[in-house]
């Protein structure tokens, strides 16, 4: 698969869409993931910018931390880069912390290597305490 985007951005592979328990707020409905795999002639910093955009024109508003909201695109992994800025962290901090992303990064790809833990995803995933549902629904 690839679907070719604006800005130099191309999707080379999706994972299934999942269903899981909001996170970090238990008042709020379940949200859908998904992950996307993609390539790019943007910076992180300029990536970053699009995303931020992307969620804006669909609507989100970042009123209170943990809310409930219409769309929220992370930054999981930009290659193996480390950056820790104070607007940009990648990789994601919670990475290894939420469920429905180690799964998904293990159904795209177990074998990939975290840049800071140096281990394969799956044993990431193995190791993640995250308690939450994680449903795949399509």
């Amino acid at each position: 698969m690839r679907l070719l985007l604006a800005n130099g951005i191309t999707i080379t592979e999706k994972s299934g869409t999942y269903e899981t328990a909001a996170w970090g707020k238990e008042d709020v409905p379940s949200y859908y993931n998904q992950l996307l795999i993609i390539t790019t002639e943007q910076t992180p910093h300029d990536l970053l910018g699009i995303c931020l955009k992307i969620e804006k024109v669909l609507g989100r508003k970042r009123e209170e931390r943990w809310s409930s909201r219409t769309i929220d695109i992370d930054i999981i992994y930009y290659a193996s880069w480390v950056i820790l800025g104070p607007n940009l962290k990648i990789p994601h901090p919670y990475r290894t912390q939420r469920k429905f992303i180690t799964q998904m990064l293990t159904d795209l790809n177990s074998d990939l290597i975290d840049p800071v833990y140096r281990i394969p995803i799956r044993e990431l995933n193995e190791k993640c305490k995250d308690i939450l549902e994680v449903t795949l629904i399509s």
